[in-house]
């Protein structure tokens, strides 16, 4: 059998266990590496829609493009969300102000000038993670 998350070979007396229930009520038996495994993906979850809620306050109203949600999916590659997160946070009225002040218009170009400031911004973030 395969972890749920990693997808590496595991034996089903070594894996953790839990059972999962559907939006229909469905109830399945889902199996990973152990709990540790299962609680960082359920926080790296959260931490992503927390990613959302801040860019959807940023250019306040909700994003219905995805190119946000690629963008973050490609900084995840990279970075953990808790640094995309608090990089989000950091930089918010600094990407309110300036997309006002430049006047940019459309959901796409204010979503692309948003990412491209926490992408120009996010190393510094990972470099004092290093350093602590």
């Amino acid at each position: 059998m395969k972890c749920y998350f990693c997808k590496k070979e595991i034996k089903k007396e070594d894996a953790y266990m839990w059972i999962h229930t559907t939006k229909s009520g469905k109830e399945y038996k889902r199996y990973c590496c152990n709990l540790e495994e299962k609680e960082q993906h359920e926080r790296d979850v959260e931490l992503y829609k927390k990613c959302q809620y801040e860019t959807d306050a940023i250019l306040g109203r909700p994003i219905t493009n995805n190119a946000r949600n690629k963008e973050l999916q490609e900084l995840h590659e990279q970075y953990s969300w808790e640094q995309i997160f608090r990089c989000i946070k950091f930089k918010a009225d600094d990407i309110k102000q300036m997309i006002e002040y430049n006047d940019i218009k459309g959901d796409y170009q204010q979503i692309r000038y948003m990412m491209q400031v926490i992408k120009n911004v996010i190393y510094d973030f990972s470099r004092d993670d290093e350093r602590n």
